[in-house]
């Protein structure tokens, strides 16, 4: 079982990391949330650990720098630990992003939102 020192670690390690695809991006992204979404995530619940949201943001049309405005509807926290791997969370983004193509994203994102390490069969 991972202790409080193993997640801490991961935590202060872990940077965002996401796919473009044309003017939208998917990123994974850790903002404090844990197995209780409205607590955050408790170091010291060892039944806890640190989950990633994935969030999702089109490209400001008409702006000389990269700006990114957030996609309504369309950043949930998930079951994905932190620790995750990049393969994972790559094909996470993907299907992300997939979804993003309909016009009715909003409940199949909700539906990612319970994505977690053993939805990923291993190729």
């Amino acid at each position: 079982m991972k202790n409080k020192a193993y997640w801490e670690a991961a935590v202060a390690e872990f940077s965002e990391v996401g796919i473009k695809v044309g003017d939208k991006r998917v990123f994974w992204e850790f903002i404090g949330e844990g197995r209780i979404f409205a607590r955050g995530w408790n170091p010291d619940d060892p039944d806890d650990y640190p989950h990633l949201r994935f969030s999702c943001q089109t490209h400001v049309v008409g702006t000389l720098r990269k700006t990114w405005k957030d996609i309504p509807d369309s950043s949930y926290c998930t079951r994905l630990p932190i620790d995750s791997s990049m393969k994972h969370l790559i094909y996470g983004a993907v299907e992300v992003m997939e979804v993003l193509q309909d016009v009715n994203y909003k409940r199949r994102l909700e539906e990612l939102s319970r994505l977690e390490e053993n939805d990923f069969i291993e190729q």
